[in-house]
């Protein structure tokens, strides 16, 4: 009798031991949690390739101590230097100049999504400080010309990536976060011209839209985001 009723009350402490800790990791994971969201400016001057801007937003949060998440998605639309090139064109054949056309007008087009997986290194305060950790992101873009009666031409280019990033985040103030990052990884670039939607084929990779041919991927850049 003396041993169940040891046994019982051995189990009993024990189960409070273990549910106060767990009550512990929840209440530091609640203390330590955050939501932001972040947008890359730089995604404004150039997208995943040349031609293209981006514009999209990142929703990061924590999924554990020391740990985050992030997704993203973006519009892709037409580089402000290709929309300037155009306009300068466009200015040249006006004064009835005889300059040969290096740039055609084009409608450009596209998506991106991308995740992060991130780890804070334990000698920072969490969320700040110096992380390291996986990147993955996929990206479909379309051009066409708009002029000389090219209604169904496109070029369709995908750009596949994963990294292994490494940043440091840090708050600006009590809401306004800069993230900085570098990291290198693989891509897998390619580009494919469409006389229709099911009529295409496979190009040769053109620096502008598919990158350098090597299939080393190198990042870097900074997002600004906002802390809830």
């Amino acid at each position: 009798m003396r041993h169940h009723l040891l046994t019982i009350l051995l189990f009993t402490a024990f189960s409070d031991i273990y549910t106060q800790n767990d009550s512990l990791n929840q209440l530091l994971l609640k203390n330590n949690s955050y939501e932001i969201i972040k947008t890359r400016p730089g995604g404004i001057l150039m997208g995943p390739n040349f031609i293209t801007s981006e514009w999209g937003l990142n929703y990061e949060f924590t999924v554990a101590e020391k740990t985050a998440l992030s997704i993203g998605a973006s519009i892709l639309s037409k580089n402000i230097f290709i929309y300037m090139a155009e306009r300068i064109e466009a200015a040249t054949q006006r004064t009835g100049s005889n300059m040969v056309q290096i740039f055609q007008v084009y409608k450009i087009s596209g998506y991106r999504f991308q995740a992060q997986y991130k780890w804070i290194m334990p000698i920072y305060r969490f969320p700040c400080g110096m992380y390291f950790g996986p990147h993955a992101s996929y990206s479909h873009s379309y051009f066409s010309y708009r002029q000389r009666g090219y209604t169904k031409d496109y070029y369709r280019v995908i750009h596949k990536n994963i990294s292994f990033l490494l940043g440091y985040q840090h708050l600006l103030n009590d809401k306004l976060f800069i993230d900085l990052y570098c990291g290198l990884g693989y891509k897998n670039n390619s580009m494919y011209y469409h006389k229709t939607t099911k009529d295409f084929k496979k190009e040769e990779n053109d620096y502008l839209l598919t990158g350098f041919p090597m299939k080393l991927k190198f990042s870097l850049g900074y997002y600004l985001g906002y802390k809830f």
